[in-house]
């Protein structure tokens, strides 16, 4: 049985200087939410001793920025990816999402057709 609380994607904030940096039309990579189906036991309870919240906690509050995000999923302090620009933030996560994604479209295969060998 798992304890997560988050239900639903979570929310991605973007700070405002990379805000300003979209709307004048730079070509960046910018993470919106974070699939629910990432988030892992482990995640809720990082996320509890990080900051002080659940998971539907920080939900309720708008969300997390991308460096939390990263903190969270590292299993690290926030002062460990703090340093990062908005940018990198966004591309690590990024990354993160789409190998999650593909892992879940090569799980979803391999148990749509349990004859074919792994």
């Amino acid at each position: 049985m798992t304890a997560l609380t988050l239900k639903t994607d979570m929310r991605i904030m973007a700070g405002t200087e990379y805000e300003n940096r979209i709307r004048r039309g730079e070509r960046l990579v910018v993470v919106k939410s974070v699939p629910q189906s990432m988030f892992v036991d482990a995640h809720e309870r990082w996320s509890d001793e990080n900051h002080g919240q659940t998971l539907a906690g920080i939900r309720s509050r708008g969300g997390f920025d991308p460096f939390e995000m990263l903190a969270i999923f590292a299993g690290v302090p926030f002062e460990a990816v703090a340093k990062l620009t908005d940018e990198t933030a966004h591309r690590l996560l990024y990354a993160m999402i789409v190998t999650h994604n593909r892992g879940m479209r090569v799980a979803e295969a391999r148990s749509a057709d349990p004859a074919k060998p792994a």
